[in-house]
């Protein structure tokens, strides 16, 4: 499928982010002696404090109990009098996750006269289970705790141009959190790359992480590739992970029209490259949606690439092979070999610019493919003349991808045959 839109749900998707969404975990009334549990206490909680009137409530109210890594809000009843320092604090008391004061500002006001208004709030979080004390000022009517979700920043991707394959899931970050730019894995413009995302006039590179400060719209940028991936004159590897563990989409493909694809970066020369491996499953199956180490992939089931002459193929397998794969039409283990888990092919013959991973076994596991491409360079001596000199001496070369052996001012292909 392709794209040419700008997402513009950012509103709707900050207005659901915004929703506190609570859990009660206790609410008491200390108005009554002994207190009411408004709200059932969890099991294992101590409540301390000294009950004074139903105006005040109880003195010096501590609650102890046992909470996990979380956001929370209290809520307690102010008053006009007193001493309202409050705290919620670590078993030791070594740690305060927050202070509150449950003195009002002004004097002859009480949580009885105005349950709504005369009341005080404090939001804490806690980043790992443990247990807690809540520490309340002298006179305490009320207390209540719920969890909270944190607030957010909601973070929409989109792009202006077209390209094939989904957009990243929008994403939420807890303010204050920091967000990593994702890897490209599903989105692919022939010829291009996906550079950064743009938000405003700032420009993110993919990996970058940093801390956002509002809700944000992402726009992809592609810019042109200027090199050519299979005639560089270095050895590269091009490696696609299958599973979600390492970053793959989720992807389910069998039947008619079931083809789908895997984006992955690679370096050439001085630039990145986004490169794709195009998965077909109409006659075979491909399915990495229920084991996030694995992927199933059933007979039938084709994986094209960019490929050249002298290319290497790996392919990361769960069991033994036998003849499980071939690739352009050879078979393993005619042309591959295996150690521990990993089956390389290597075809006798030169290939074209794209190859095909055939698999030829139901109910295959694969973790991840690799190819190496071998640098597009002549080695040996120039291709000799007709200098008497150059008998006896042989030189190999690469002429658009095929590999050519000069001997005695003569040229030969691979397989010996002499070219005219």
């Amino acid at each position: 499928m392709k794209h040419n839109f700008l997402k513009s749900t950012l509103l709707l998707v900050a207005a659901l982010c915004s929703i506190n969404m609570m859990a009660q975990i206790f609410e008491l009334d200390f108005s009554t002696d002994p207190y009411t549990e408004l709200s059932a206490l969890p099991a294992g909680a101590i409540v301390s404090g000294t009950a004074r009137n139903d105006v005040h409530g109880y003195d010096y109210v501590s609650v102890t109990l046992s909470l996990g890594a979380g956001n929370y809000k209290l809520t307690a009843g102010a008053c006009g009098y007193g001493n309202g320092a409050g705290s919620v604090q670590n078993s030791d008391g070594s740690v305060t996750f927050v202070s509150f004061n449950q003195k009002l500002a002004e004097g002859d006001k009480c949580y009885h006269q105005n349950k709504t208004e005369n009341i005080v709030t404090a939001s804490f979080t806690i980043d790992a289970d443990q247990t807690v004390k809540i520490i309340c000022g002298q006179y305490t009517p009320y207390l209540k705790l719920e969890t909270a979700a944190a607030d957010k920043y909601s973070i929409v991707f989109g792009s202006s141009t077209t390209f094939e394959g989904p957009l990243p899931k929008d994403a939420s970050v807890v303010k204050g959190e920091a967000f990593v730019v994702p890897d490209n894995r599903t989105m692919y413009k022939e010829g291009y790359t996906l550079k950064f995302w743009r938000s405003g006039a700032v420009d993110y590179p993919i990996g970058m992480s940093f801390v956002p400060e509002d809700n944000m719209e992402m726009t992809a940028y592609f810019e042109p590739n200027t090199k050519d991936l299979l005639k560089q004159t270095e050895d590269i590897e091009v490696k696609w992970n299958l599973t979600l563990n390492d970053g793959a989409p989720s992807m389910t493909l069998q039947g008619l029209g079931a083809t789908g694809f895997i984006v992955t970066q690679v370096n050439v020369g001085t630039e990145q490259q986004d490169v794709k491996l195009t998965i077909n499953a109409e006659s075979g199956k491909f399915d990495n949606s229920y084991n996030a180490g694995w992927a199933q992939v059933n007979a039938g089931t084709l994986f094209s690439f960019p490929s050249k002459a002298g290319a290497a193929v790996e392919v990361y397998t769960y069991a033994e092979p036998s003849e499980d794969c071939s690739l352009d039409g050879q078979f393993y283990p005619v042309v591959g070999s295996r150690s521990g888990n990993v089956a390389t092919f290597s075809p006798a013959a030169p290939v074209s610019n794209l190859s095909y991973l055939n698999s030829m076994k139901e109910g295959q596991y694969f973790a991840w493919i690799n190819v190496r491409l071998p640098k597009e360079t002549a080695t040996g001596i120039e291709e000799p003349t007709s200098d008497s000199s150059m008998k006896g001496r042989e030189a190999k070369i690469l002429r658009n991808g095929q590999l050519f052996i000069l001997r005695d001012g003569k040229t030969y292909n691979a397989l010996g045959a002499e070219v005219k």
